[in-house]
Protein backbone atom coordinates (compact mmCIF):
# COMPACT_ATOMS: atom_id res chain seq x y z
CA UNK A 1 0.00 0.00 0.00
CA UNK A 2 2.83 2.46 1.10
CA UNK A 3 4.29 1.75 -2.47
CA UNK A 4 1.27 2.66 -4.42
CA UNK A 5 0.75 6.09 -2.37
CA UNK A 6 4.32 6.67 -3.39
CA UNK A 7 4.01 6.31 -6.80
CA UNK A 8 0.89 8.14 -6.92
CA UNK A 9 2.52 10.99 -4.93
CA UNK A 10 5.34 11.65 -8.33
CA UNK A 11 2.83 10.96 -10.66
CA UNK A 12 0.89 14.28 -9.08
CA UNK A 13 4.25 15.82 -9.43
CA UNK A 14 4.96 14.88 -12.77
CA UNK A 15 1.69 15.69 -13.93
CA UNK A 16 1.69 18.91 -12.16
CA UNK A 17 5.27 20.14 -13.95
CA UNK A 18 3.81 19.48 -17.13
CA UNK A 19 0.60 21.57 -16.53
CA UNK A 20 2.99 24.51 -15.26
CA UNK A 21 5.46 23.84 -18.49
CA UNK A 22 2.27 24.41 -21.51
CA UNK A 23 0.99 27.48 -19.59
CA UNK A 24 4.12 29.38 -20.07
CA UNK A 25 3.63 32.12 -22.84
CA UNK A 26 5.88 31.92 -25.70
CA UNK A 27 8.11 34.32 -26.78
CA UNK A 28 9.66 35.59 -30.22
CA UNK A 29 12.94 35.31 -30.82
CA UNK A 30 14.87 38.20 -29.01
CA UNK A 31 11.38 39.11 -27.30
CA UNK A 32 10.99 41.37 -30.72
CA UNK A 33 7.81 41.70 -32.06
CA UNK A 34 6.47 39.16 -34.67
CA UNK A 35 5.94 41.72 -37.33
CA UNK A 36 9.18 43.52 -37.14
CA UNK A 37 10.20 43.83 -40.76
CA UNK A 38 13.56 41.39 -41.81
CA UNK A 39 15.07 45.31 -43.07
CA UNK A 40 17.29 47.10 -40.45
CA UNK A 41 15.41 50.17 -39.97
CA UNK A 42 17.27 51.47 -37.12
CA UNK A 43 19.54 53.77 -39.09
CA UNK A 44 19.00 55.83 -42.49
CA UNK A 45 22.16 56.51 -43.98
CA UNK A 46 22.68 59.86 -46.62
CA UNK A 47 24.75 57.52 -49.21
CA UNK A 48 26.65 58.39 -52.87
CA UNK A 49 24.91 58.42 -55.83
CA UNK A 50 23.77 54.23 -56.48
CA UNK A 51 23.91 53.11 -59.92
CA UNK A 52 20.07 52.84 -60.78
CA UNK A 53 18.24 54.50 -64.02
CA UNK A 54 16.23 57.60 -63.54
CA UNK A 55 12.15 57.73 -65.01
CA UNK A 56 12.53 59.55 -67.87
CA UNK A 57 11.36 62.75 -66.97
CA UNK A 58 13.92 63.45 -64.19
CA UNK A 59 17.07 64.68 -65.00
CA UNK A 60 20.16 63.57 -62.41
CA UNK A 61 20.55 67.45 -61.63
CA UNK A 62 17.59 67.52 -59.81
CA UNK A 63 18.48 65.27 -57.11
CA UNK A 64 20.83 66.61 -54.26
CA UNK A 65 20.66 63.91 -51.75
CA UNK A 66 20.38 60.08 -51.64
CA UNK A 67 20.03 57.92 -49.16
CA UNK A 68 19.48 54.26 -48.13
CA UNK A 69 17.36 53.24 -45.01
CA UNK A 70 17.45 49.60 -44.29
CA UNK A 71 17.60 47.74 -47.61
CA UNK A 72 15.49 50.71 -48.98
CA UNK A 73 17.07 53.30 -51.23
CA UNK A 74 15.58 57.26 -51.73
CA UNK A 75 16.66 59.73 -53.87
CA UNK A 76 15.26 63.53 -53.25
CA UNK A 77 14.16 65.23 -56.83
CA UNK A 78 14.52 68.88 -56.46
CA UNK A 79 13.27 72.15 -58.90
CA UNK A 80 14.99 75.00 -59.45
CA UNK A 81 13.98 77.86 -57.14
CA UNK A 82 15.31 80.95 -55.51
CA UNK A 83 17.32 78.72 -53.24
CA UNK A 84 17.88 75.83 -55.26
CA UNK A 85 20.39 75.95 -58.52
CA UNK A 86 19.80 73.02 -60.27
CA UNK A 87 22.81 71.08 -62.01
CA UNK A 88 21.07 70.98 -65.29
CA UNK A 89 20.55 72.47 -68.37
CA UNK A 90 18.58 75.51 -68.44
CA UNK A 91 15.71 74.98 -71.07
CA UNK A 92 15.05 71.79 -68.89
CA UNK A 93 11.56 72.23 -67.17
CA UNK A 94 11.22 69.77 -63.75
CA UNK A 95 7.96 67.76 -64.42
CA UNK A 96 8.38 66.14 -61.18
CA UNK A 97 9.16 67.08 -57.59
CA UNK A 98 9.27 64.57 -54.16
CA UNK A 99 11.24 61.51 -53.27
CA UNK A 100 11.98 58.45 -55.80
CA UNK A 101 12.34 54.87 -53.80
CA UNK A 102 14.08 51.52 -54.59
CA UNK A 103 14.68 48.28 -53.22
CA UNK A 104 17.94 46.45 -53.45
CA UNK A 105 18.30 44.38 -56.86
CA UNK A 106 16.27 46.98 -58.17
CA UNK A 107 17.83 48.75 -61.58
CA UNK A 108 15.21 51.64 -61.89
CA UNK A 109 13.95 54.47 -59.59
CA UNK A 110 10.19 54.54 -58.86
CA UNK A 111 8.22 57.61 -58.02
CA UNK A 112 7.31 57.10 -54.09
CA UNK A 113 5.73 60.73 -53.06
CA UNK A 114 5.06 63.61 -55.11
CA UNK A 115 5.37 66.90 -53.46
CA UNK A 116 3.04 69.83 -55.52
CA UNK A 117 2.74 73.80 -54.98
CA UNK A 118 -0.60 75.38 -54.64
CA UNK A 119 0.73 78.08 -56.11
CA UNK A 120 3.38 78.12 -58.85
CA UNK A 121 6.02 80.58 -57.10
CA UNK A 122 6.13 78.18 -53.42
CA UNK A 123 8.55 76.13 -55.28
CA UNK A 124 8.30 73.69 -52.22
CA UNK A 125 11.59 71.10 -52.45
CA UNK A 126 12.26 68.20 -50.23
CA UNK A 127 15.68 69.01 -48.30
CA UNK A 128 16.52 66.31 -45.92
CA UNK A 129 15.16 62.76 -44.84
CA UNK A 130 15.78 61.26 -41.57
CA UNK A 131 15.07 59.19 -38.60
CA UNK A 132 13.72 59.72 -35.25
CA UNK A 133 12.70 57.44 -32.68
CA UNK A 134 12.40 54.97 -35.71
CA UNK A 135 10.16 57.38 -37.57
CA UNK A 136 10.86 58.65 -40.74
CA UNK A 137 10.71 62.74 -41.43
CA UNK A 138 11.36 64.38 -44.73
CA UNK A 139 11.97 68.13 -44.42
CA UNK A 140 9.91 70.65 -47.30
CA UNK A 141 10.77 73.85 -47.78
CA UNK A 142 9.59 76.49 -50.17
CA UNK A 143 10.64 79.81 -51.20
CA UNK A 144 8.86 82.39 -49.18
CA UNK A 145 12.00 84.23 -47.32
CA UNK A 146 13.70 87.07 -47.30
CA UNK A 147 15.90 85.80 -50.69
CA UNK A 148 19.00 84.22 -48.95
CA UNK A 149 18.06 80.60 -48.84
CA UNK A 150 15.40 81.61 -45.87
CA UNK A 151 11.48 79.89 -46.12
CA UNK A 152 9.00 77.78 -44.62
CA UNK A 153 9.33 74.76 -43.58
CA UNK A 154 7.27 71.81 -43.29
CA UNK A 155 7.96 68.53 -41.66
CA UNK A 156 6.47 65.53 -42.48
CA UNK A 157 5.87 62.04 -40.86
CA UNK A 158 6.54 59.28 -43.49
CA UNK A 159 5.33 55.75 -44.02
CA UNK A 160 4.38 53.69 -46.66
CA UNK A 161 1.03 53.94 -46.47
CA UNK A 162 1.04 57.60 -45.28
CA UNK A 163 2.03 61.02 -44.91
CA UNK A 164 1.69 63.45 -42.06
CA UNK A 165 2.14 66.88 -41.18
CA UNK A 166 4.29 67.18 -38.30
CA UNK A 167 5.39 70.47 -37.69
CA UNK A 168 5.71 74.01 -39.63
CA UNK A 169 8.81 76.37 -38.94
CA UNK A 170 10.76 79.33 -40.42
CA UNK A 171 14.11 77.97 -42.08
CA UNK A 172 16.36 80.81 -41.81
CA UNK A 173 18.96 78.77 -44.29
CA UNK A 174 22.74 78.17 -42.51
CA UNK A 175 25.76 79.63 -41.89
CA UNK A 176 28.03 78.65 -45.12
CA UNK A 177 30.19 75.89 -42.83
CA UNK A 178 26.69 73.69 -42.46
CA UNK A 179 25.02 71.51 -44.65
CA UNK A 180 22.09 73.98 -45.85
CA UNK A 181 19.88 70.55 -46.67
CA UNK A 182 20.90 68.71 -43.38
CA UNK A 183 20.66 71.54 -41.43
CA UNK A 184 16.90 71.03 -41.37
CA UNK A 185 17.19 68.57 -38.57
CA UNK A 186 17.82 70.79 -36.00
CA UNK A 187 14.01 71.87 -35.87
CA UNK A 188 14.76 73.24 -32.20
CA UNK A 189 16.80 75.80 -33.71
CA UNK A 190 13.67 77.12 -36.16
CA UNK A 191 10.84 79.50 -34.98
CA UNK A 192 7.52 77.15 -34.73
CA UNK A 193 4.85 78.43 -37.08
CA UNK A 194 1.04 77.62 -36.99
CA UNK A 195 0.00 74.83 -39.06
CA UNK A 196 -1.52 76.51 -41.41
CA UNK A 197 1.05 78.37 -42.85
CA UNK A 198 2.61 75.49 -43.76
CA UNK A 199 -0.59 74.69 -46.11
CA UNK A 200 0.86 75.83 -49.60
CA UNK A 201 2.03 72.24 -50.25
CA UNK A 202 0.32 68.95 -51.50
CA UNK A 203 2.56 66.04 -50.88
CA UNK A 204 1.09 62.75 -52.54
CA UNK A 205 2.06 59.15 -51.42
CA UNK A 206 2.36 57.05 -55.53
CA UNK A 207 1.25 53.86 -55.45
Amino acid sequence: MKKYFVLFFFITIFLSACSSKQSTPQLSVNNAPINEPIADINTLDEITKPNLSLPADINSGQIQKYFLYGNIYYALVMQSSMNILLDAPVEFKPQFVGLLKANEGDNVWSKFIEIKDKIATDKNNPYYLWLDNKQLYLSVVDQNGAGSGEGIMKLFLIADDKTALNGCYYYPGTPTEIDYFSHTRNIGKFESQPLEICNNVQINLIK
